[in-house]
């Protein structure tokens, strides 16, 4: 799987990842109705294997995945609670993060986060 820092093309990468089925090191997760909770379990479980890439804002149906449509807005307050919580020591014992691990992008005229 490609770096999230490395990415050249992010319509590129997304497409790609959409393609694909959830694996050991790819989960998706909706954030339609908020900054999903169960996103620290798959952070824990990646960060105590050999890593992997969680895409917010992404819904599975029927075994195919669908974008939320998030607004700016939403994923800027994502971000910030992302950040927030990564640092903080009651929701994960250390932060394995570094801001060029997490890419904010423009996918088909709409922003998305990686």
């Amino acid at each position: 799987m490609i770096e999230v820092r490395n990415i050249t093309d992010f319509n590129d990468y997304l497409e790609s990842l959409l393609i694909q089925k959830e694996s050991d090191d790819l989960e998706f997760k909706s954030a339609a109705g908020g900054f999903p909770g169960s996103f620290w379990d798959t952070y824990s479980a990646f960060a105590n294997t050999d890593g992997g890439t969680i895409v917010l804002g992404v819904r599975e149906k029927g075994g195919r995945f669908f974008l939320d449509n998030l607004t700016e807005e939403q994923i800027e307050k994502y971000r910030k609670d992302f950040w927030n919580n990564v640092n903080n020591p009651s929701t994960i014992s250390l932060n394995l993060m570094q801001k060029e691990d997490v890419v904010i992008g423009n996918y088909k005229g709409r922003t998305r986060w990686c």
